[in-house]
C-alpha cells in the first residue's frame, strides 16, 4: 500500500515536461505559426513548379574578333635603311598619307605611305630598326564595308568546338574603342575548322595587338580550332559603328535549354 500511494503522487519533472510540450504545440498552432507554415509550403511548391516548367538556356561563350586578315593590309619597307614611324599605334590615318620615313646609309630619305585609310594596328619593326627592302613594317586595319556581312573569327578548344555548328546563330556584343558605342547583334556560324591553327594565324587574325593569341592558346590547351562567322545585320552609322579589323567581340551561343530539375539530375 505505501508503494501504491507513492506512485500516485504527481512527478514535478514529468509535469513540467508535459507543460513544455503543450506550450510548443500551442505556439505552432497559433495563427502566426500557421501562416509561417503556409508560406514555406507555398514557396516550396512554387520552386518545385518552376524547376519543372521553366526552360533555362545553356550557353557557351568565347572571345572573337573581326577578321584582321580580311580587314587590314600590310605595309612593307619601300627601301633599305633605318625606319621611323610617325604615327602611334591605333592612330587614324588617311588614304595616301605619309606615316613615316626610311633613311639609308647615305642619308637618303624615303617616305613610308599608307595606300588606304584606316588605323595603325601592329608594328612589325621597331623605331630606328634597320630594315631591308620589302621587310614588313606595320599593318593597318580598315573598316568593314557596310554593304557586306562582317567577317568574325574565334578559336576554341576541341571540347568546345562541337558546340558550334554551321548554320546556327550566336549573339555578338562589341564596343567601339573610339566612341564607346556598343553593338548587340547576331552572327551565323559559317564553318568550323577541323585542324588546329598556328600561333601565326592567331596573330594575323587579331591584328597582333589585342593580346588574344595567348588567351586563345591557353583556353584551347594549345590546340585552337578556328570558328568562322558572319554578321549579316551589323548596325552601321548612327545605329552602331563601322568595325575595324581586329575589333574584339564577345560571342555567346545557346546550345540547349534545360529545366532546372533536368540540370540537377543531369549533374551539369
Amino acid at each position: 500500500m505505501p508503494d501504491q500511494e507513492k506512485s500516485s503522487v504527481p512527478d514535478p519533472a514529468r509535469q513540467n515536461r508535459q507543460s513544455n510540450e503543450l506550450e510548443g504545440i500551442l505556439q505552432t498552432t497559433n495563427p502566426k505559426g500557421w501562416w509561417a507554415i503556409l508560406f514555406v509550403t507555398v514557396s516550396l511548391a512554387a520552386v518545385g513548379v518552376w524547376a519543372c516548367v521553366v526552360d533555362v538556356p545553356q550557353t557557351t561563350t568565347s572571345i572573337g574578333v573581326t577578321n584582321a586578315m580580311v580587314y587590314s593590309y600590310q605595309i612593307s619597307a619601300p627601301a633599305a635603311g633605318n625606319v621611323k614611324i610617325d604615327n602611334i599605334r591605333l592612330a587614324d590615318i588617311k588614304e595616301e598619307s605619309d606615316i613615316g620615313t626610311i633613311t639609308d646609309d647615305d642619308g637618303k630619305i624615303t617616305k613610308v605611305r599608307a595606300t588606304k585609310a584606316g588605323q595603325i594596328r601592329a608594328l612589325s619593326a621597331t623605331q630606328n630598326q634597320y630594315v631591308q627592302l620589302g621587310d614588313p613594317l606595320l599593318s593597318i586595319a580598315i573598316p568593314a564595308p557596310a554593304d557586306k556581312p562582317v567577317q568574325i573569327m574565334t578559336f576554341v578548344g576541341a571540347s568546345k568546338a562541337p558546340f558550334y555548328q554551321p548554320g546556327e546563330t550566336v549573339k555578338i556584343q562589341a564596343t567601339d574603342s573610339a566612341s564607346g558605342r556598343k553593338v548587340n547583334t547576331t552572327a551565323t556560324i559559317v564553318n568550323v575548322g577541323t585542324v588546329p591553327s598556328t600561333t601565326e594565324t592567331l596573330n594575323d587574325t587579331n591584328g597582333g595587338v589585342s593580346g588574344l593569341t595567348e588567351v586563345w592558346m591557353k583556353e584551347s590547351s594549345g590546340l585552337p580550332i578556328p570558328i568562322f562567322l558572319q554578321a549579316d545585320d551589323w548596325p552601321f552609322g548612327k545605329k552602331g559603328f563601322s568595325p575595324f579589323g581586329g575589333l574584339v567581340v564577345e560571342i555567346t551561343r545557346t546550345y540547349e535549354t534545360l529545366k532546372p530539375i533536368q540540370r540537377l539530375f543531369a549533374g551539369r
